[in-house]
This record gives C-alpha cells, structure tokens and sequence, in this order.
C-alpha cells in the first residue's frame, strides 16, 4: 500500500512539473489539484482550486484573489483562503469557512467555522474552538472549550473548561451624510 501511495505521489509530482512551465494564461480559472512547495518557491498551479491542495510541504497562495475549495492539506504549515477544510501542523491565513485542524491555528482572521488543535487563535470570527489553549479578541463571537479559554468579551476574559461570546455585534455608526439626501444646486 505504500509503494502504491509513493508511487502515486512521484507520478503527479512528474506531471505537475512538467506542465509547470506553462503560463498563467494557458491554466484555466481553476484547476482540481494544487501542489506547493515553500512561498516564493514553487507552486502549481497559482489559482483557485476546486478539489485538493496539496502543500509538500507548506501550502500557501501568492493571490489574495484565490481560494481552496475542498481540501488543503500540508506537511509545515497552510496559509491559504479554505472553503472547506484545512489540515496541518500550522494553519494561518484570512477570510476561510469550514474546519481548521492543527497543532496550531494561529494568525487566524475573519473566519467562520471550527478550530481543532492544541492552540487555537482566531480574530474577528465567528465559530468553535477546541483544544488546550483558545484565543479570542473582542470581536470575535463563538464558543470555546478547553483546558484555558480567553476571550475578550467573553463570559469571562479567562476561563478554565469553556467559555463563549453570544453578545450581537456592535452596530454601526451612521454618519449624518449617509442619512441625509444629497441636495440639488440649481
């Protein structure tokens, strides 16, 4: 099974580089597999994908325009935008929905979803965290259950076991000159 395994890997590890060096413009929108290296190194191809990201042994994207739908996972460490789920020794990055599992979920910010791991820090997010340790800021809204919880905001700003932040978001300040209708000179 593990030859198969490693000969399956060698293969498309061959055809991806072997198509490497073609432009970004003959690669569609998206593609169903990504394979990376290390940022600023290698990876291909740079786009949105649909199916799996595949980080040996870090996954990440140049383009904040881009996005794993499905599966990221990798050796090191994962900083890309995930719809779906993101699995690594470190998960970082922005703007993902789904599940993060981790040794570490760290710089983490407006994510919507689970946290799985032994830290887990998220900022300006709405989900769940467990693990041994859970970070939250005060803008973040969710539930936490581990052995230490902080979250400002929260039921308490550190709490042993579980903690949570059901509170609404604050609204928004409306200026005046948003409310008012613009006049007319004659």
């Amino acid at each position: 099974m593990l030859k198969k395994i490693v000969v399956a890997t060698l293969v498309l590890t061959t055809l991806s580089m072997a198509f490497a060096s073609e432009t970004q413009a003959s690669v569609s929108a998206s593609s169903p597999l990504k394979l990376s290296v290390w940022p600023g190194v290698w990876t291909w191809p740079d786009n949105t994908i649909y199916g799996m990201s595949l980080g040996l042994p870090a996954s990440y994207s140049n383009d904040k325009n881009t996005f794993v739908g499905g599966l990221d996972i990798a050796i090191l460490f994962s900083q890309t935008i995930v719809k779906g789920a993101q699995i690594s020794i470190l998960n970082m990055g922005e703007n993902s929905i789904g599940a993060q599992i981790a040794l570490a979920n760290a710089k983490v910010s407006k994510f919507k979803g689970a946290q799985v791991g032994a830290y887990n820090e998220y900022t300006a997010s709405k989900g769940f965290q467990m693990g041994v340790i859970n970070k939250a800021d005060s803008s973040s809204r969710g539930v936490q259950v581990g052995l230490v919880n902080f979250m400002d905001g929260g039921l308490f700003p550190v709490f042993p076991f579980f903690n949570f932040n059901c509170k609404p978001e604050p609204a928004k300040q409306v200026t005046p000159s948003e409310t008012t209708p613009a006049t007319v000179q004659k």
